[in-house]
């Protein structure tokens, strides 16, 4: 679909993009500044999600983040699958998306099993289980909508001061996104699809919402909430390095708007929510205009 797509439509110039999305993304910030989201005390009412959580626990969760790095090679190898560094072009559709799965499992699964460890027998305060689904769903889609568009007019602004300065703007997005316009629809691409627009935000959010920017708040305390989330965005950022510096600022915007829902609901329901919506639109850009 993404290759006859390509073939008769034209990704729109940095100016158009500038021009579709600026106006939503500077409606989105009049708004939440009118309804006082961005308020110093708009999370001061924020839900304690009861687990006390601090240093020791984020001291953890980086050496957990580490020893999952070093547990991707020894997974691929035992279920015969190519390493993370094998070219491209000698790996099939199927063999890369099982590849992504193993590594997003291998690499983030002990953080989340030491999160659900810590939580465990509170897992619905700790916001590991919703507490009012309906209400989460649509805070999460919410979140999305405001997110999307000012998280991708800060990358399209920033793409052409690029230019303007006489660099090159580059192809924005993770590199797996681009596989969706290259491979062509099957199995593989399915499995793929439901690694990052389901798996990865749930390993994610509990990894960054749950564990981290928890931590953050036990070290900070109580009443730092508004600094637990901008800290916490700024690791989301900077974990995503894999990725040009263009979408780094977005990419803490979103974070934000994240760690803000999380605060603010004390759930992780409508962060993964958002985050899958995220994701999902970017594969349907993709697939759509490049």
């Amino acid at each position: 679909m993404g290759k006859r797509y390509a073939e008769r439509m034209q990704a729109p110039s940095l100016e158009m993009q500038l021009a579709i999305l600026g106006p939503p993304a500077i409606a989105v910030l009049g708004l939440a500044t009118a309804r006082g989201w961005l308020r110093p005390r708009a999370l001061a009412d924020a839900p304690d999600r009861g687990m006390d959580l601090g240093g020791s626990d984020l001291a953890a969760v980086m050496l957990l983040l580490l020893v999952g790095v070093g547990l991707v090679r020894p997974a691929l190898v035992l279920l015969g699958l190519p390493a993370i560094t094998a070219p491209a072009d000698q790996i099939g559709p199927m063999q890369r998306a099982l590849q992504t799965i193993v590594a997003q499992l291998a690499q983030q699964g002990p953080a989340v099993v030491y999160l659900i460890g810590r939580a465990w027998g509170g897992l619905q305060r700790a916001g590991l289980l919703p507490r009012r689904p309906l209400a989460e769903l649509g805070a999460g889609v919410a979140g999305a909508a405001v997110a999307l568009p000012v998280v991708l007019a800060l990358a399209a602004f920033a793409s052409w001061v690029t230019r303007a300065l006489g660099g090159t703007a580059p192809e924005l997005g993770h590199a797996l996104l681009y596989v969706f316009r290259d491979e062509p629809p099957g199995p593989a691409l399915a499995l793929l699809f439901l690694a990052v627009v389901g798996l990865a935000p749930l390993l994610e959010e509990a990894i960054f919402r749950g564990l981290i920017q928890s931590a953050i708040l036990g070290v900070l305390g109580g009443r730092q909430r508004w600094l637990a989330v901008a800290i916490g965005a700024v690791v989301f950022a900077a974990i995503h390095f894999n990725v040009p510096w263009q979408v780094q600022p977005g990419l803490f915007v979103f974070g934000v708007v994240l760690g803000w829902l999380y605060e603010r609901t004390g759930s992780l329901l409508p962060c993964v929510i958002a985050h899958a919506a995220f994701n999902g639109a970017n594969v349907a850009m993709v697939l759509l205009l490049i």
